[in-house]
């Protein structure tokens, strides 16, 4: 890389990990109720910034757990999966060129949408969200997608992207701002594989562990 790339580089880097260290607490809470839906009541948030869980203080104390919580998630999930979203655009106007581009941009979406399977990420960014609070989808545009308009099937139409971001990956500016149209910043930080990568930008790196929650 060039000095100036590398200089991008570190500029990147060091915000990433200033807005990794000003949501640390919020994502405790988030992990500390993960750890409740899933039966461990026993989880706590020590005092050294990290979830751990509390042993017996006394010889005659019981562990026996009842998760009353996770039959709550469960049925909260059940009456939102029983609510159909679908986005519909309606017409500027009555006049019928209006309503015409209204029906055609809904039919749009909505294929869209199936293509992306969009019900099925609808649903899991509803755990998420019960779960955490926040869930995110990033709208792009993909380039290799859609049919090829070569012999080789190396030029593509290109299509719609709908991907369910978890909270754990985005990582706004400011945490108190909870307007997104707001933020003057947003990272997705996502982990990838060594074959992504290249794959994706045509470029080798060394991978290392990472702990994620995705």
């Amino acid at each position: 890389m060039s000095e100036k790339e590398e200089r991008i580089v570190a500029d990147v880097t060091a915000d990433f990990k200033k807005r990794q260290e000003a949501r640390r607490a919020v994502e405790l809470n988030w992990r500390l109720n993960m750890n409740f839906v899933v039966g461990n009541q026993f989880a706590q948030i020590s005092s050294k910034g990290d979830i751990e869980e509390s042993g017996k203080e006394y010889f005659w104390q019981e562990r026996e757990v009842f998760n009353h919580i996770a039959p709550i998630l469960e049925t909260r999930l059940a009456k939102l999966g029983r609510v159909k979203a679908k986005a519909q655009v309606r017409p500027a106007t009555a006049d019928d060129d209006d309503v015409a581009s209204a029906a055609l941009a809904s039919k749009l979406i909505d294929a869209v949408c199936k293509e992306n399977d969009f019900s099925s990420q609808l649903a899991l960014a509803n755990t998420w969200s019960e779960i955490t609070g926040s869930a995110f989808f990033k709208i792009t545009w993909d380039a290799q997608k859609g049919h090829s308009l070569d012999a080789e099937g190396k030029i593509k139409e290109g299509d719609v992207t709908i991907a369910l971001c978890p909270p754990f990956e985005i990582f706004p500016e400011d945490i108190a701002i909870t307007d997104i149209d707001k933020q003057s910043s947003i990272i997705h930080a996502k982990v990838l594989t060594e074959q992504e990568v290249k794959s994706i930008w045509g470029k080798e790196v060394k991978g290392g562990d990472v702990n994620v929650f995705s």
